[in-house]
């Protein structure tokens, strides 16, 4: 699979004539900073990246990809707050009426 660098969509590379080693070479390419970018055939035709603007639109997608991980970790633990609010909600309930229960049988009892 390939990502297209402009629209960030993923095509199989079988479809879009790109072969397993160049798209590994592309990985490598990006991974050392010498920035060789692959456009979809939608952005292919439309304009010629340079590698300043190649390599910001790297940083801004890692960018993003950050603090949208950052904004699920932060729903993630919303969520457990939430989660153990209701579970200590239910158990407060559920031993308010034991002890309604308890002070029952022992008016009886007594």
């Amino acid at each position: 699979m390939i990502m297209c660098d402009v629209c960030n969509e993923w095509y199989h590379g079988n479809c879009v004539a790109v072969s397993e080693a160049e798209g590994i070479l592309f990985c490598f390419c990006l991974s050392a900073n010498n920035l060789e970018t692959w456009l979809c055939q939608i952005y292919a035709g439309r304009f010629v990246l340079s590698n300043e603007e190649a390599q910001k639109i790297h940083y801004d997608n890692a960018k993003l990809l950050k603090s949208n991980n950052e904004l699920k970790q932060k729903l993630v633990e919303r969520e457990k707050h939430n989660l153990l609010k209701v579970v200590n909600d239910l158990m407060g309930r559920h031993i308010e009426t034991l002890n309604l229960q308890l002070d029952h049988l022992t008016s009886q009892v007594g």
